[in-house]
């Protein structure tokens, strides 16, 4: 699936999950060329209370630019999208930089 990047976030490392000692994962897929979110997965206890954010943003046709500046309440699992958020930009950014370290190195040769 190179058209697409996933991204998680474990709910444990949220600030509600650090409070209530519950964990859990929120996946995030979103598409290379745009940014925008075009699915998610939630698995733990509370997964049915934060999945409807994902079916939101998919619906109204969000990017991960979109969800990492949306501003949400503390300390709930909810900032777990921002943390998947951030996680699949910096993978993307990597990414990025890994293609274009080894098309200059192919050119080199």
């Amino acid at each position: 699936m190179s058209w697409a990047q996933k991204c998680r976030a474990d709910l444990s490392l949220t600030p509600r999950g650090a409070i209530a000692g519950r964990g859990g994962l929120l996946k995030l897929i979103f598409l290379k060329a745009d940014r925008k979110l075009v699915g998610v997965h939630c698995i733990g206890d509370i997964a049915s209370e934060i999945v409807g954010i994902g079916q939101m943003a998919i619906r109204c046709g969000g990017t991960m630019n979109t969800i990492a500046n949306m501003s949400l309440n503390t300390p709930t699992y909810s900032y777990a999208y921002k943390y998947a958020a951030f996680d699949g930009l910096r993978r993307l950014v990597s990414a990025e930089r890994t293609a274009r370290y080894l098309s200059v190195a192919a050119g080199d040769q």
